[in-house]
């Protein structure tokens, strides 16, 4: 459903987030087995959105991670939200947790600058 939606938007399209107004860093961080959204292709799309308009590394860095899923860390989805879920996160927890290990100080860099 959300890859067929992304496929009728343009770079230009009002849809997208206008990521080259941001003034401060930004750190996208996907995995290419996320199982709830695309987030990866979303991620590629930002950040050529912000190279088309001038703004590439200056502004935008994405990390992926393709075997990582939804969360940068191991989720008991059940035992944090007191109920089972009904969706599959994606991601193995050996590929969840390398993720985390290698993106951690990464989000602690741009948030501490």
């Amino acid at each position: 459903m959300h890859d067929g939606g992304l496929d009728l938007v343009a770079p230009d399209d009002a849809a997208m987030i206008p990521i080259e107004r941001a003034v401060g860093p930004v750190l996208l961080i996907s995995g290419g087995d996320d199982r709830m959204w695309p987030a990866s292709r979303m991620s590629r799309m930002l950040v050529e959105r912000a190279r088309r308009f001038g703004r590439g590394e200056d502004l935008v860095r994405h990390l992926d991670f393709p075997e990582a899923g939804h969360a940068l860390f191991t989720v008991d989805a059940a035992a944090e939200l007191k109920q089972p879920i009904p969706f599959d996160l994606g991601g193995s927890d050996a590929a969840q947790a390398a993720a985390h290990a290698a993106a951690w100080p990464q989000v602690l860099r741009v948030l501490l600058g």
